[in-house]
């Protein structure tokens, strides 16, 4: 009897183990992930804008720019705030996100994306879009995840 009580917690014990592993593998990429754009990329896009060095010297600090994308099961949003000059801009885009193909849909426009760690990362590579300049920007974003 003492034997059978021990095989049966150590039975009982493996199957709880593997239960646990199981269910803990079942990770979502649901979460706010945050982005705040480099000085330096912000004075790419405003020299791509036509803006001169002198004038970017004298502004630079008054500009900042955040995004957010937003995973919720399926559903997702983008969210761009920018602030210049003194003045405050926002603009939301809704999406929907394919969690298991790893993907955000906007329109016409699909973007895969990869979550390493706490960090998200959007593959723009072979994103289909007229506005390559935006997709560009997000070439090398790295956004955060945010508890």
């Amino acid at each position: 009897m003492k034997y059978f009580k021990r095989l049966f917690f150590a039975a009982l014990l493996a199957v709880s183990a593997i239960f646990l592993v199981a269910c803990g593998s079942t990770t979502s990429d649901n979460g706010k992930y945050v982005y705040k754009a480099e000085k330096e990329q912000i004075k790419s896009i405003l020299k791509d804008q036509g803006a001169t060095d002198e004038q970017l010297e004298k502004v630079i600090d008054q500009f900042s720019l955040t995004m957010t994308i937003e995973i919720k099961d399926t559903k997702a949003k983008m969210i761009f705030e920018m602030k210049a000059l003194g003045e405050s801009k926002e603009k939301t885009i809704d999406l929907k996100a394919d969690q298991k193909a790893k993907t955000l849909e906007g329109g016409k426009d699909k973007v895969k994306y990869k979550i390493d760690g706490d960090v998200l990362t959007l593959d723009v590579s072979k994103a289909d879009s007229s506005d390559y300049e935006v997709f560009s920007f997000f070439k090398d974003a790295k956004f955060k995840r945010q508890k």
